[in-house]
């Protein structure tokens, strides 16, 4: 079986004129793909997008490759369904029309090379903090969870699996032509498990934690059957089912950003509620099942909020420093552990990543730096760049270093490093790559640097890294760009700085324990290098917010032919 190739979408919403042609772009531009599948809500939010997609059912536009979709909820869904429901077998993806299936109701459907589950016709408004979606995932245990329905783009720390040797990456997805630039589209070329040697398989990022579903009830408790929401009526959209919830205040269709960040990108535009019905907002990080039902399964060990007082301000402030699921409570209490490596829990932080500027579903990260979005980095403007170009290769998982990702992340960075140096020949430049690594707690998220330079400071930057390096009173470990795999044990575990210079050479210093090295060591050379030693420190370089949207916005249409991705 051959590496399927495959797209996926978050909520269509009926936008498809605008979905299929950014998938027929991009099938052109880096398919071919061997499918899309969509998920959240496919059919549109009210009539005025009922005739495109009926357009495409009736054959009178042309989808441009096999897609596939999850619900029959929507406007008007029930009916343009209609002639394809008594098709086919439940078991098997409904023909729609040409290029389009319905995945109908519950169950696991083979299709082009990937196993694809879905329990349900639940409506987006029903996702987040479902249990029954909870108790698929703790079910199935699949190397992708998908999902829409949020309208945003993130991705979580893969995690462990009890039984199972490979963890699971979760993706959510945005809304298709949202205006807030968020990713809908996302490419994936998974490897089958078949073609997988049990060690490929049992690879664990160093990121990794342990399943959020691992401490929820068993499922023998409560079957899934007794879970999963009944409908008033065909045509309506289901409800939450709160037959047993205890008499307490339960706010019904709570919006789930709200409830658990305190903040909503929606604003007053969001459908979903942000407040009790006596107008008082609900307070932040609170536990979506106790608000949205009355009560939580996990109980006292919920790491969210249990209450419904709208004077719970400071229980939520300390319920936010509760040690996440899988936590090490040395790590996170103290940012050390004694047992290092050998700990079996997880040295990640949640409360820092949260705080981390590089995260991309951190409150604190700045969208409007964001050049291009892969599947598993990203590219962006410096802050306080050195010239205008100075650009970011950041991975998408919180991950300390360059040295310790995955192999898939590395080899979708050293993608984005050769579209750059393409892009920056086009432009008659060569380009320098550098990152410093220094372990600090858990707050670390990897980074590297690229920096444009002229012919001429291409041909004297080993010089200038070599003169600098002396005057530290150290040497550096030389290497080629190919020798990848003795660079990761060369700086395994170890503070480091690297660079790869222009001519394909790699310089490369693992740092002594204890040893001091200046942080901004390679922006301190480059900046003399180019003429500037005044911007030495990034902080006296800051732009403002307009003046970097409109770098990253000029940025991105020139880089647009070179971008792997084409980000939009």
């Amino acid at each position: 079986m051959s590496q399927p190739r495959i797209l996926l979408c978050g909520d269509v919403v009926g936008r498809l004129d605008q979905l299929f042609k950014r998938v027929a772009a991009v099938n052109t531009a880096n398919g071919p793909f061997d499918a899309l599948f969509c998920v959240g809500q496919f059919f549109p939010l009210d009539e005025h997008g009922v005739s495109q997609v009926r357009e495409y059912i009736d054959g009178a536009k042309e989808i441009p490759l096999p897609t596939y979709f999850t619900g029959n909820y929507g406007e008007e869904a029930l009916q343009l369904l209609a002639p394809a429901k008594d098709r086919g077998l439940v078991s098997e993806p409904v023909v729609v029309s040409k290029n389009l299936f319905w995945l109908r109701g519950s169950g696991v459907v083979f299709v082009h090379g990937v196993l694809s589950g879905s329990k349900g016709e639940i409506p987006s408004e029903k996702v987040s903090g479902n249990p029954v979606i909870a108790e698929l995932a703790a079910e199935l245990r699949p190397r992708y969870h998908i999902a829409g329905s949020e309208g945003v783009f993130f991705t979580r720390e893969p995690y462990t699996n009890q039984g199972v040797p490979h963890v699971t990456r979760f993706v959510a997805l945005g809304v298709v032509g949202n205006d807030k630039k968020q990713k809908y589209l996302h490419a994936l070329s998974p490897t089958p498990a078949s073609k997988l040697s049990s060690e490929e398989l049992a690879v664990t990022p160093p990121n990794s934690t342990l399943s959020p579903y691992e401490n929820r009830p068993s499922s023998k408790k409560r079957p899934l059957s007794e879970m999963i929401p009944s409908s008033q009526s065909e045509g309506q959209f289901w409800r939450y089912d709160t037959s047993d919830a205890k008499k307490t205040k339960r706010v019904e269709g709570a919006c789930f950003d709200f409830v658990t960040k305190g903040s909503c990108a929606r604003g007053d535009r969001c459908k979903f509620k942000h407040a009790f019905e006596n107008g008082v907002l609900i307070p932040k990080r609170s536990c979506y099942d106790f608000i949205t039902k009355g009560s939580c399964e996990r109980g006292s060990e919920c790491r969210y909020l249990h209450s419904s007082d709208e004077n719970a301000s400071s229980t939520a402030a300390d319920n936010e420093q509760q040690l996440p699921p899988g936590s090490c409570f040395n790590f996170f209490k103290k940012g050390s552990c004694e047992k290092g490596d050998d700990c079996r829990f997880s040295h990640s932080s949640e409360r820092k990543q949260q705080e981390c500027w590089f995260c991309l579903a951190s409150p604190n990260v700045e969208t409007h730096l964001v050049a291009s979005v892969g599947d598993h980095c990203y590219v962006a403007l410096a802050k306080g760049p050195l010239m205008d170009k100075h650009m970011l290769i950041v991975p998408i998982e919180h991950t300390p270093s360059a040295v310790c990702v995955s192999r898939e992340v590395e080899k979708e960075l050293e993608m984005y490093k050769d579209s750059l140096r393409k892009f920056f020949e086009s432009q008659g430049s060569s380009i320098i790559i550098f990152e410093r690594y220094i372990n600090i707690r858990a707050g670390t998220h990897a980074h590297v640097q690229v920096v444009p330079v002229s012919s001429s400071a291409a041909e004297s930057c080993r010089e200038a890294f070599d003169a600098a390096a002396s005057e530290l009173g150290f040497s550096f470990i030389i290497m080629r760009r190919s020798q990848s795999n003795d660079l990761r044990r060369l700086l395994d575990r170890v503070n480091y700085f690297v660079v790869e210079l222009p001519d394909g050479t790699t310089l490369a210093h693992p740092c002594a324990a204890g040893e001091k090295m200046p942080m901004q060591f390679g922006r301190e050379v480059l900046a003399g290098l180019l003429g500037t030693p005044e911007k030495t420190d990034w902080k006296a370089c800051k732009l403002t917010k307009d003046e970097e949207t409109k770098l990253v916005e000029d940025f991105k249409h020139q880089f647009q032919a070179f971008d792997p991705m084409q980000y939009p």
